[in-house]
């Protein structure tokens, strides 16, 4: 189903837009999940920032993901750039939701995959225009213990009530 979504995106996108999606990979749905998702640029490994498509009981979300740390460095350099207030100020609609990733400790080096995410906090684009990213940021970092295990990582998030009819919502982001 989530798929045949990013499929449906796919083909109302611009011909030369269409295969920035990459190869799509829909998640295992687990009993612990509440939902399920599908990823964009699969084929790009797990360094490169991906679009997510996330849909639960009562609602269905658009996220731009920076998960792991090149990832989530990436979005922070796009995050910081010039101009970031007045696209905050543009997209009232949108939030930064904040996480911490958790890597599991086994024997002397942590490991990463399956690592866990604890929402942190989400914001709004009006507090983002207001104190910006690196301010909001440095608050949450202080509570890490300086990358050996932990990490921030982010969704840039846009989120609809599940009863509305979402594909031509998708495609004008």
């Amino acid at each position: 189903m989530l798929i045949d979504l990013w499929a449906a995106v796919g083909d109302r996108l611009p011909e030369g837009q269409r295969s920035r999606l990459g190869e799509i990979y829909a998640g295992p749905i687990k009993a612990t999940q509440a939902g399920a998702w599908a990823q964009t640029r699969r084929e790009q490994g797990q360094d490169a920032v991906n679009l997510t498509i996330e849909i639960s009981a009562d609602q269905i979300d658009i996220n731009v993901v920076g998960g792991t740390k090149p990832q989530a460095a990436q979005l922070e350099a796009w995050l910081r750039r010039r101009g970031a207030g007045e696209f905050w100020r543009a997209s009232p609609d949108l939030e930064l939701v904040f996480y911490r990733r958790s890597a599991h400790k086994k024997g002397a080096r942590p490991v990463w995959q399956g690592a866990r995410w604890e929402l942190i906090r989400a914001y709004p684009a009006s507090a983002l225009a207001r104190k910006g990213f690196s301010s909001l940021r440095i608050d949450h970092e202080r509570d890490l213990d300086g990358g050996r295990t932990e990490h921030l990582a982010y969704h840039l998030s846009k989120k609809w009530a599940r009863d509305l009819e979402v594909v031509p919502l998708l495609v004008e982001l």
